[in-house]
């Protein structure tokens, strides 16, 4: 009875080990599906952003109305939202896939890959940059984001550019 006993829990953690195997095996693929998604998307707003037009003289005009500083503020911060908006479901499905793995046991590998794309996806920088944004003053945030030139990715360089040479 003992031998048969032993058999069975040896089996069973067998078991056990190669459903964590397979387990951790499928976060792996999910955290890249989700990555390859969301850069693909990426990629496609950013092909959309490079061909994209400057704006007009009228969007010039407001924006050297006001400081220069604040300018460049709006507009880097404006083109980060306006490319999230672009890539939102591959973003909100990368997100998901990694809060959902977050605290779950996964291989190296799998841990490695979502400790990396947390930090590129979702890094410091990132952070400092639209914490700026928000700090702009309301009147200049209302005013710039009315216009519907910033609804779409746009190269927020190359607006800064054309506003300096006008």
């Amino acid at each position: 009875m003992t031998k048969v006993l032993y058999f069975w829990l040896v089996v069973c953690l067998f078991m056990t080990q190669l459903a964590k195997a397979a387990e951790s095996h499928d976060a792996h693929r999910y955290l890249t599906e989700s990555i390859v998604n969301y850069g693909s998307a990426k990629e496609a707003c950013q092909r959309q952003q490079a061909v994209r037009a400057l704006p007009g003289r009228d969007v010039l005009s407001e924006l050297a109305e006001i400081d220069i500083h604040s300018v460049r503020i709006f507009l880097v911060g404006k083109s980060i939202q306006a490319e999230d908006r672009c890539a939102e479901s591959e973003l909100l499905g990368l997100a998901i896939a990694i809060l959902s793995l977050e605290d779950t046991e996964v291989g190296e590998k799998t841990e490695i890959a979502l400790q990396s794309i947390k930090q590129l996806a979702f890094s410091e920088q990132r952070w400092l940059i639209q914490n700026q944004y928000r700090q702009l003053p309301e009147n200049v945030k209302k005013r710039l984001e009315s216009m519907a030139y910033f609804e779409k990715p746009f190269d927020a360089l190359a607006v800064e550019k054309a506003l300096l040479e006008k």
